[in-house]
């Protein structure tokens, strides 16, 4: 009977020990193999922990450099807007004081011989700087060409253009003038300097309170058609307003109104008998004037109304014109007016010899 043998890793059984030799020997080549693979896998887990903390230091140095950076532009950020900012209070200052000395210099000087000297600086102050003459010019332009036409203003700027020309023409007149008799009490020309500039002020706010009102736009008013035919009934107004021939919102048709018989008015002169419509509406237009609008109204009317003359049927479209309502100043182009005479090709001769009459 055969000896067993017993393999001492795993317990199995062998009849032979040339069989446990071979089942030795396969085992331990496993193990040689299981031992180098085991040992690779380790080698590249550390090579990949390495590599991933050598990222990981790197992106912290790259963080550190970035916040070093922005500390320092922030510091210097800080450091310009303090100059700057020390920069604009010391001008300030310096302009406070230069006017404080502006403003100081005719009350310090009582010596009669300064004070002429004074009254002499004073004048070449007025006709420096432009001059106050072309000063109310230029004011009179920009008022004109803001849309202003009050004329008490633009009177006004004509009364002060007219004393600062006097200023300018008598200025060598009235120093010689001032060095040969001073008075104690004459009037200083700082204070007519201060008048002058406080009126200047004052109309500088009303063109600058005219340009803003330019922005609130303006207002159409369609007052009444005259020379109507006498068999129209009713009639009624459709308005809109383009810019460079594009429509700026969607078109106004006014209320209707009925046709009246014709009234004999002083302005009419041009016009031929007929019925008139009274409209009395408004239209506002909030819309910067500008040379590139234009009115556009189309006239629609009716020949028969209900019973009740109410009740308005087969409003149609009797013709439209189109209105330019700014020039190149931003001004309202008006004080024309224009009368055609539109009759049959076979009356044509006898129109010929109709002389218009303007009066």
């Amino acid at each position: 009977m055969e000896e067993e043998l017993i393999c001492g890793a795993c317990n199995m059984v062998f009849h032979s020990s040339e069989l446990l030799g071979k089942h030795t020997a396969g085992k331990a080549e496993d193990k040689a193999a299981s031992s180098q693979t085991d040992g690779a896998a380790v080698r590249n887990l550390t090579d990949e922990h390495e590599r991933q903390l050598a990222l990981i230091h790197a992106h912290n140095q790259q963080l550190e450099q970035q916040r070093d950076l922005a500390q320092q532009v922030s510091v210097l950020s800080e450091q310009s807007n303090a100059t700057h900012l020390e920069s604009l209070l010391m001008e300030l200052r310096e302009q406070e004081e230069r006017n404080e000395e502006t403003l100081q210099q005719p009350a310090d000087q009582p010596d009669p011989g300064k004070n002429k000297k004074m009254h002499h600086d004073n004048y070449e102050l007025i006709s420096s700087v432009a001059g106050p003459l072309s000063t109310q010019i230029a004011l009179q332009q920009a008022y004109v060409q803001s849309g202003g036409s009050d004329p008490v203003i633009v009177a006004q700027m004509i009364d002060l253009q007219a004393q600062a020309q006097s200023l300018e023409t008598n200025q060598p007149a009235a120093s010689t003038k001032a060095r040969k008799k001073l008075k104690p009490r004459q009037r200083c020309p700082s204070l007519e300097l201060l008048v002058l500039e406080q009126e200047n002020q004052r109309l500088e706010e009303e063109i600058l309170r005219i340009q803003l009102a330019r922005e609130a736009g303006f207002v159409v008013f369609f007052d009444l058609v005259l020379g109507l035919d006498a068999s129209l009934k009713a009639l009624r107004l459709v308005a809109a307003v383009y810019s460079e021939g594009l429509q700026v919102g969607p078109p106004t048709p006014l209320p209707p109104v009925q046709c009246l018989r014709g009234v004999s008015l002083p302005y009419s002169h041009s016009l031929t008998h007929g019925n008139c419509a009274l409209l009395s509406v408004k239209q506002p237009a909030p819309i910067q004037p500008s040379p590139s609008l234009c009115l556009v109204v189309e006239v629609q009317a009716a020949s028969h109304l209900d019973v009740y003359n109410q009740e308005v049927f087969k409003m149609a479209s009797c013709g439209w014109i189109q209105l330019e309502l700014f020039d190149q100043y931003n001004q309202v182009v008006g004080n024309m007016e224009l009368c055609v005479r539109l009759v049959n090709g076979r009356d044509g001769d006898v129109q010929t010899l109709a002389k218009p009459d303007p009066t």
